[in-house]
């Protein structure tokens, strides 16, 4: 992938909300409030206050941006409802013919594929109290067995690549530490050989279909303080990448704003290692995915930042957060994530 790769690729369809309505009534005889959710690659909206009470969300991908990934989406849910009934995962809901995608004809993004899914209850673990080494292993054992489950799956459509890949070459790019901010590019040259060097090892490394996108907004539990895991939801990055790539991602959300960064990411590696177990190689790499998935973020807000129709008091919060937190993993001495995460796997096979 290259840094010119990613324009477009934070810019939704924005149908008005007349016509949602009217395909939503017309093909999945459903209606009530729409509220829009945030996206960035789907137009997202919530549809509730209905008459039988229960809620939904309503996702509008433009066809042209990826010619067969929300078919390969839809799939893939359908997959893992079928081979996972009991897990708390997103259900599609079909229109009233029995199909899983509605195509809508807008003239301005040209075909869409439309899709209503049910609502998750629950609370994502971002916004409640601090998690506790028991929220991040019951984490780690929903995302490892959605990933372990997802590696049956082929992924058929085209060449599409994704920017929160963290295998996909950008942090070797100079051209795309180049759209970062000063503070970022102050680590260029230390950084980026370091990165491109690990592509190729990456690369190497156990790869399928996996979830790639467990950070706290996007794992749920039931109350602000509990210590369950009761929702996964938005599967818009899942995508062919190193299993080592998920789970870095899943101990970078426990470990970027805690406390005991090394405790809470390896309290999430051992709840995946007990669901998908994970080779000695891909556990060294956990502690470098995690850093580089870190920066790749910073400059990825950077570049959203940069567009007058992305710039917005939250995404200039988030980029801020995002580079305190990398400065905090960064000042930890290195290798102690990795020596937490074979303590405590050590610990569990005794």
């Amino acid at each position: 992938m290259r840094a010119d790769d990613i324009q477009g690729q934070f810019a939704p369809p924005q149908i008005a909300l007349g016509r949602i309505r009217a395909v939503l009534a017309e093909q999945y005889g459903l209606e009530g409030d729409l509220a829009p959710l945030a996206g960035e690659r789907e137009q997202n909206l919530l549809l509730g206050g209905g008459p039988a009470g229960k809620r939904h969300v309503v996702k509008i991908f433009r066809r042209a941006d990826a010619p067969g990934a929300i078919a390969f989406q839809t799939r893939a849910l359908g997959y893992l409802a079928q081979s996972l009934p009991d897990l708390p995962l997103p259900r599609v809901h079909r229109t009233r013919s029995g199909a899983a995608i509605h195509t809508l004809q807008d003239p301005e993004n040209g075909p869409c594929d439309f899709r209503v899914l049910d609502y998750l209850e629950g609370q994502p673990v971002e916004l409640g109290e601090a998690p506790t080494p028991a929220l991040a292993a019951a984490a780690g054992q929903l995302v490892g067995a959605v990933t372990r489950t997802l590696g049956a799956l082929s992924h058929d459509f085209g060449a599409e690549v994704i920017a929160w890949d963290v295998a996909n070459g950008l942090l070797g790019d100079a051209q795309f530490w180049a759209m970062g901010g000063g503070d970022i590019r102050a680590l260029e040259a230390h950084m980026r050989p370091r990165f491109a060097a690990l592509m190729p090892v990456l690369r190497r490394q156990r790869t399928h279909v996996v979830y790639n996108d467990a950070h706290l907004e996007n794992l749920l539990r039931p109350a602000p303080d509990a210590d369950r895991i009761t929702g996964l939801i938005d599967f818009g990055d899942m995508w062919r990448a190193p299993v080592v790539c998920d789970v870095a991602t899943l101990a970078l959300g426990f470990a970027e704003g805690a406390q005991d960064a090394p405790g809470m990411a390896a309290a999430a590696v051992s709840g995946y290692h007990a669901a998908y177990p994970l080779s000695g190689a891909e556990i060294d790499l956990i502690e470098d995915v995690m850093i580089a998935r870190q920066v790749l973020s910073v400059i990825l807000y950077d570049i959203k930042l940069a567009d007058p129709a992305l710039q917005s008091d939250e995404n200039t919060q988030m980029r801020a957060r995002l580079m305190e937190r990398l400065e905090r993993l960064l000042a930890l001495p290195w290798g102690r994530i990795t020596a937490a995460i074979h303590a405590i796997l050590k610990k569990g096979a005794d």
